[in-house]
This record gives structure tokens, sequence and C-alpha cells, in this order.
């Protein structure tokens, strides 16, 4: 067990879980969004976060939805960086949305680290409207992932006859 998972099993405010859980109600904007322009792999994306988050901080000491979530926000997280780098390479997308996304992906990371650094070290009550700003980060950048136009499903498959 890690230190801040120690010490939020310990806590002595464990109601504040709760607006982690309605924070996490958040990504139900940008799946409806990609829904309503036709953006099925920001959609599957979106409600994924979505589903996991949500089983996250309604269960937050169940130890499979916190692995599950954990891990699948690596997941994605890491395949959006590659793709932005994928879009940066072929320079095909306007450069001030992937300047903006690639803005809003630090934004989050810093925001991350911050928080953790506060959850362990100082008040854990802000520690979570950090991670509630996290929640509203993201959600605005798959909002704006809705204007590039780019499939996000397509750098999945290794592609290695664009090299010929």
């Amino acid at each position: 067990m890690y230190g801040y998972e120690y010490k939020l099993k310990h806590r002595k405010h464990k109601e504040d879980f709760k607006y982690l859980y309605y924070s996490s109600h958040m990504f139900i904007i940008s799946s409806f969004l990609s829904m309503i322009y036709k953006r099925l792999d920001i959609c599957f994306i979106s409600s994924s976060l979505l589903c996991t988050s949500i089983l996250r901080w309604k269960y937050p000491f169940h130890k499979i939805y916190i692995f599950l979530d954990r891990n699948w926000v690596k997941v994605i997280f890491f395949h959006l960086i590659y793709t932005l780098v994928i879009c940066c390479l072929y320079m095909k997308h306007d450069p001030f949305i992937l300047f903006w996304c690639f803005g809003l992906l630090l934004t989050v990371v810093i925001l991350y680290m911050v928080e953790l650094f506060i959850f362990m070290n100082f008040n854990t009550r802000k520690g979570i409207v950090l991670h509630m700003l996290i929640h509203i980060y993201t959600m605005v950048g798959f909002v704006s992932c809705l204007f590039l136009n780019h499939d996000f499903r397509k750098n999945i498959v290794l592609r290695f006859n664009d090299r010929q």
C-alpha cells in the first residue's frame, strides 16, 4: 500500500469522497458532446473514464476499482500523449489546437503532482479540491480533442506501411 493510500484510508473526513464522486460526473459532458459530434473515439475514451472514475469514487476503498481506475487513466493518458505527438509530426492539424491540448495535458500532470504533494504533506481537503480540478481539466481536454480532425483509434494499431 502506497503512503497516500494509507493516508486516504485512515482520514478523518471520509464524506469528502462524495465531492470527487460528483466531479467524476463531469465526463458526461464530454461523452454527450462527442456523441453529438459523432466522434465515437472520444466518446469511448471519455465514457470509459466516466465509468471507472464513478466506480472509484463511489466505492473509494474497493481495491479492484482503485486498480482499474488508476491503470486505465494511465493507459488513456499515454495514448493521448502518443496520439498528439503523432499529430504534431504529421502537421495536418491546427498548431493552436495541438498547443492547447498539450497545455491541458501538462496542466493535468502538474495538478496531479501538486495534489499528491499537498495530500501527503499538508491538508487532505485541498488535495481533494485539486483532484476535482483535474476532472474538470480532463473534461475540457476531451472537448478540445473534438476539434482535432483525427481518429484516436487508428494509432492503436501500428502501421508499418507508412514508411514505404
